[in-house]
């Protein structure tokens, strides 16, 4: 007799929930779906024969027997909260909530709590990959008792990528720490983004390569140190030619990038834990830039490269002595070489920096997380995918922070990224071209490896005006100093 089929019940058949429905199906689970919006339910039946879908919560709990485990797949927020108080008073103890949404992991705390005190188990699941990922393996990271995850991993390892031989799943702590991880990930993620924007505009208005080079250069580094999936779907974006017949699509995109919140949580987190993550401030603040109606200029009918332009330079003020060192695209100052190790550093410098933010918050939680099991599940099926992450398989917790995560990641390239980085930073600078997470990149290892830094003045300028104190070099204990009495004017 073979063995009775995993019974699951879904709620919301949107683009993440549809596909992930599909993939169950595909792997012979006794799915149950659940939509509120009759077209959505509708399309779906009708594009998978499928008759087992049903319009409200009280009926998913009836087709599915005790102890049950039912998934939501909805929109963050209140939708999730509407479904549980929902499903709540037709569920009985001992049955399970996966929210596999990109809920804030305190609203995962609130909920996880609540039901608790019913008997009912809540699993927080971070799931990265998008819809191609959900349909075709994902990166989960799932906040839940032991317990709780051993009974409902066969829904995970179905939902997973493999990555040799094993499924992309991490068990990271308690309900709230698989959607806390999950937003570190979409932090890094916009880091790695605005890395490789950085990088593009580089290409694009800083050296003017035309297109056809952007991508054969695109092509060669999604093969090399810095290859993982943002990069090579960069280099097919470049290939894309415009359907409406004006040259390559990317010409007609506006510069206007969206975002949901989750790289704001995850730079708010790591306000909270006192973490530094310039290269995430550096992305989100050129997103609400792009996105700001004021004091931006409208955009050309093409893009405008600063090579050849002497007028866009002087614009941007551009000194004059600098015009002929832009023009000159200098393979000493902008090397395609230096563009890539710039690539590889700045992308390894946002993932130690991701990292050290789950240190962070393992030590100020008391979560479990392994980041060397993380780092192998983020090799598979999630957005940020990257052969620099077997490097950080090496990691333990008595690694010392960021700096020395760089060092393992890079190896022996650590010495060149830096130069690189710096160089292609100062080829911008003089064209007027921001690039502000390569920039940050070059400040924030600069300052974490640097032997002193300028915030003793600040220290000194806080005692002076507020009497707040500071520590000696030379002594132990707290003093104060009456820095302005008798200071000249």
């Amino acid at each position: 007799m073979s063995a009775p089929r995993f019974a699951l019940g879904l709620v919301g058949l949107g683009t993440m929930g549809g596909a992930l429905a599909e993939r169950l199906l595909e792997q012979e689970f006794a799915l149950v779906a659940c939509s509120y919006d009759e077209p959505e339910r509708a399309r779906f039946a009708r594009r998978h024969g499928f008759e087992r879908t049903v319009s409200d919560a009280a009926a998913l709990a009836r087709e599915l027997s005790a102890p049950r485990v039912v998934l939501i797949m909805v929109t963050a927020g209140s939708a999730v909260d509407r479904v549980i108080a929902d499903l709540q008073p037709h569920l009985l103890p001992g049955d399970v909530i996966i929210d596999g949404g990109n809920a804030h992991f305190r609203d995962t705390a609130r909920r996880a709590d609540a039901l608790r005190s019913a008997g009912i188990g809540f699993i927080g699941a971070g799931i990265s990959g998008g819809e191609s990922g959900a349909r075709h393996g994902a990166a989960l990271m799932i906040g839940a008792t032991p317990d709780e995850f051993e009974r409902c991993r066969p829904v995970f390892d179905a939902l997973a990528a493999r990555v040799r031989g094993r499924p992309c799943v991490s068990h990271v702590g308690p309900a709230p720490a698989g959607h806390f991880v999950k937003t570190v990930h979409n932090g890094i993620e916009y880091a790695l983004m605005q890395v490789i924007a950085d990088i593009w505009r580089t290409l694009q208005d800083t050296l003017g390569r035309d297109r056809e080079t952007q991508r054969a250069l695109f092509a060669r580094w999604a093969a090399g140190p810095g290859a993982g999936y943002l990069v090579s779907i960069t280099r097919d974006i470049l290939g894309v030619n415009d359907d409406l017949g004006r040259g390559h699509l990317l010409d007609q995109v506006r510069d206007r990038a969206g975002q949901k919140g989750t790289g704001r949580w995850a730079m708010e987190a790591a306000l909270e834990l006192a973490v530094p993550m310039p290269l995430l401030a550096a992305a989100l603040t050129e997103r609400m830039i792009s996105a700001s109606p004021f004091r931006r200029p409208p955009e050309p009918d093409l893009p405008v490269s600063a090579f050849g332009n002497t007028s866009l330079l002087q614009e941007r003020g551009v000194a004059s002595e600098d015009l002929a060192r832009v023009e000159s695209r200098s393979a000493a100052d902008c090397s395609d070489d230096m563009l890539e190790r710039a690539l590889v550093g700045a992308s390894a410098i946002s993932f130690a920096q991701g990292f050290e933010l789950i240190a962070a918050a393992r030590a100020a939680w008391g979560w479990t997380i392994d980041p060397a099991d993380l780092a192998r599940t983020w090799q598979g099926g999630c957005i940020i995918r990257a052969d620099l992450l077997r490097a950080f398989e090496e990691l333990s917790e008595d690694h010392p922070g960021a700096v020395r995560l760089v060092e393992i990641a890079l190896g022996a390239q650590t010495a060149d990224a830096l130069p690189a980085l710096r160089s292609v930073v100062v080829t911008n600078l003089r064209a007027g071209v921001g690039v502000p997470a390569l920039a940050a990149a070059v400040a924030w290892l600069d300052s974490a490896t640097a032997p002193r830094l300028g915030t003793a003045l600040i220290q000194a300028q806080r005692d002076a005006f507020g009497a707040h104190g500071f520590e000696r070099r030379d002594r132990d204990g707290a003093f104060h100093h009456a820095w302005l009495h008798g200071a000249g004017d």
